[in-house]
């Protein structure tokens, strides 16, 4: 193992230290050991000499008074004092101890008192025998005094050397014990720390093991991974990224996750993403990336921090996914629902039309019988008039609400997507329900698309119909207002963080859900609705759509009382409203020539000749290849062409186009039935001609014309 491997492995450097520190307490204690011998064995030897010493002057000086009755010599008798001092001199001036542990543990007081008496009884001997040398040689009976000192030093040092012998064989024992406790310890210390040991080197290979699933599966995770440091610069990325993006790994490393910035989100979007993220927070959000060869696609990203073991954000992991294919089916989706909703609006387009066919014909009728009455004639045409404004509106309604359009943002006026989605609604739902819209008093714009606002509205119309069945006067009520951060639907959503919101409000006092349903009503494929009624993606596909927008959908209901579904949406303040010209003053010719092609006899005539009223001089052609060999033959008295779009054979813009190979300066109008897009099939971006839907009303055709004569051209709304 490495030394870095090793400081990095606690368990071991733990066994080490404790290794270590084992040695050196057993070497500490066979030292002390060693001390302990070395003194008290010494100490024997001296108390050997000493106990022989006595013995010896003892006998010298019995000796001698048995030889001779005169007085002892001094000088032998301090001889034999000297010898005694001499030999008792380890008393004074060296110290027995056991060294640093064992002596601690084995020192005996008593050994300290029998020493000091021993000190004493040899000076009391040593000062006798010194001031009292000249009766050593008297009888026993008369000097026993030395006799009696001599044997009390001996039993002294008699009883200090069995203390010392008695002192060894405890420390010996005691030095025994310690080394006994030492073992275990060290064993138990050992047992311990090895099974630390193993059990870490199991978790590292644990660790090892998982940090490589974890690396294999980011790594060979569907979804593009990228890691980058705190500065933001991408120190990995997985396979799928290179996939997803053209870029590949060394092209990636280094750099910064802006290489693949559309610049399609604003500034604010990502100080707010960064913001989220450098406070330790998730973000998760759609954006739109750049892939290496410019092209452009929809990602769902997330982003999550990555912290050390001092908590210190270190790194940053993105993972995102491709939406273009949820994006495709997303709009195909929503063409499926939007047509679902089409043919439940078409029983009540029906009706609406059978109404208007009804009052036109009675009102033909009653011209019929009252032709010379003008003040009666004026009076039904206006009302034919009306009854056709309101069946074109309707008709554009639905053209314009099923067209099969991308799903493009920008800035939409809620009231009239309101207004729109009542007018259709109100066609499929019966007369027996009341549908009640309440606008605001001042016009409101949503960053969104209109279509998808008017298609999620007619849904919850839809639903809160079906839920008003048996209900005794039923009704449906959208209303529109302002509400604050502080209201409590705000409050439950943190990252609406406004100050002020529009809440959209579709109630209906119809049968009510539990709140088992209400939990589930915005999961995919749920419905209460019978087979036939409804797939389940209406609610989901519009949650979705709303939160993409920034909005929030949410809903409550009470069995038996009805439910509110309240759809809160930030205010789009940068709108960007259109100049339209609604002209009802005729613009008059001044004997001009317009070329007018249609397929549909019983609408060219009239059409004739209500633009030569205008003051003009018309040309008919009943197709597209009519009507561009009557151009050539009349190329330079035409001041405008007027052709329909759709015609058998040569459609109206092939015609435009040849007209316009013949003479580059001929102006031309398009008409159409058809929803203008669908009908045009993004031709009209090949031809710098205006584009009309019929029915038209004729100011505005006259204007248009008038324009076109002018060489100016406009956008009319008819």
């Amino acid at each position: 193992m490495s030394a870095e491997g090793l400081a990095n492995n606690k368990p071991a450097m733990m066994l080490g230290l404790l290794v270590a520190g084992v040695l050196l307490v057993m070497a500490w204690t066979h030292h002390s050991g060693q001390q302990l011998l070395e003194s008290k064995t010494l100490l024997v030897d001296k108390i050997m000499q000493l106990r022989l010493v006595l013995s010896q002057s003892h006998y010298l000086i019995h000796e001698e008074t048995e030889v001779s009755q005169s007085p002892l010599d001094r000088d032998f008798v301090a001889s034999l004092v000297g010898k005694i001092n001499e030999s008792a001199s380890f008393l004074y001036g060296e110290k027995a101890h056991m060294g640093r542990v064992s002596g601690y543990v084995s020192e005996s007081p008593l050994s300290h008192d029998s020493i000091n008496r021993l000190k004493l009884s040899l000076a009391d001997l040593s000062g006798y025998l010194d001031k009292n040398h000249a009766i050593l040689n008297r009888d026993a009976d008369e000097d026993f005094a030395h006799d009696h000192l001599f044997s009390s030093v001996e039993a002294i040092a008699n009883r200090i050397d069995e203390q010392v012998h008695e002192g060894v064989s405890i420390s010996i024992e005691q030095q025994r014990d310690i080394f006994i406790v030492l073992f275990g310890m060290s064993g138990f210390g050992f047992g311990a720390l090895l099974l630390l040991l193993r059990r870490s080197n199991q978790s590292q290979a644990l660790a090892l093991q998982q940090a490589t699933k974890l690396a294999q599966a980011l790594e060979r995770s569907g979804e593009a991974a990228i890691i980058a440091n705190r500065g933001g610069v991408i120190e990995f990325v997985n396979d799928a990224f290179c996939r997803m993006t053209g870029y590949s790994a060394q092209e990636t490393l280094g750099n910064k996750p802006s290489m693949i910035s559309s610049g399609k989100q604003n500034r604010p979007f990502y100080e707010n993403l960064w913001g989220t993220i450098t406070r330790g927070e998730v973000w998760s959000g759609e954006l739109i990336n750049r892939k290496k060869d410019g092209s452009l696609y929809p990602a769902l990203m997330t982003i999550a921090p990555i912290f050390d073991s001092a908590g210190v954000i270190t790194h940053f992991v993105a993972n995102q996914r491709d939406m273009s294919e949820y994006k495709e089916l997303e709009k195909h989706l929503f063409q499926a629902q939007k047509l679902e909703a089409v043919g439940t609006l078409a029983g009540g387009m029906a009706h609406d039309f059978n109404n208007a066919l009804t009052a036109i014909s009675g009102n033909i009728y009653l011209l019929q019988q009252s032709p010379d009455d003008q003040q009666k004639v004026l009076k039904r045409t206006s009302v034919i008039q009306e009854v056709c404004d309101k069946a074109a509106s309707h008709i554009r309604q639905i053209l314009s609400y099923a067209r099969n359009d991308a799903v493009l943002m920008n800035s939409v006026e809620l009231n009239h997507c309101i207004q729109n989605a009542c007018n259709m609604a109100s066609s499929m739902i019966p007369a027996t329900i009341t549908l009640e819209c309440i606008s605001y008093e001042k016009e409101l714009y949503v960053y969104w698309n209109e279509t998808q606002v008017e298609q999620i509205l007619i849904n919850l119309i839809n639903n809160a119909r079906h839920a008003l069945k048996g209900v005794e006067s039923p009704r449906i009520t959208l209303e529109v207002r302002i509400i604050d951060n502080s209201e409590s639907i705000m409050r439950l959503n943190h990252q609406m963080t406004d100050e002020k919101y529009i809440c959209l409000s579709i109630k209906d006092n119809g049968s009510g859900m539990p709140k088992e349903v209400m939990d589930k009503i915005f999961e995919p494929f749920f419905t209460t609705k019978i087979a036939d009624e409804g797939t389940g993606l209406g609610l989901s596909m519009a949650y979705g759509a709303i939160k993409q927008v920034g909005g929030l959908l949410s809903v409550s209901s009470e069995v038996g009382k009805g439910s509110e579904f309240k759809i809160c949406l930030p205010i789009d303040f940068k709108t960007q409203t259109e100049m339209v010209i609604e002209a009802e003053e005729i613009c008059a010719g001044n004997g001009e020539t317009i070329l007018i092609a249609d397929d549909e006899k019983h609408l060219l005539l009239p059409h004739s000749e209500i633009i030569g009223s205008f003051g003009y001089n018309v040309l008919i052609a009943n197709d597209g290849l009519e009507a561009v060999e009557m151009f050539d033959r009349h190329a330079d008295e035409i001041s405008v062409v007027i052709l329909d779009l759709v015609m058998p054979g040569l459609t109206g813009m092939k015609a435009a186009r040849q007209i316009l190979k013949k003479r580059s300066d001929a102006k031309i109008i398009l008409s159409t039935g058809y929803d203008m897009q669908e009908a045009l099939d993004g031709d009209t971006n090949t031809i710098n001609a205006p584009v009309i839907y019929k029915p038209y009303k004729p100011a505005i055709m006259s204007q248009l014309i008038h324009e076109q004569v002018k060489k100016r051209i406009i956008r009319f709304n008819a």
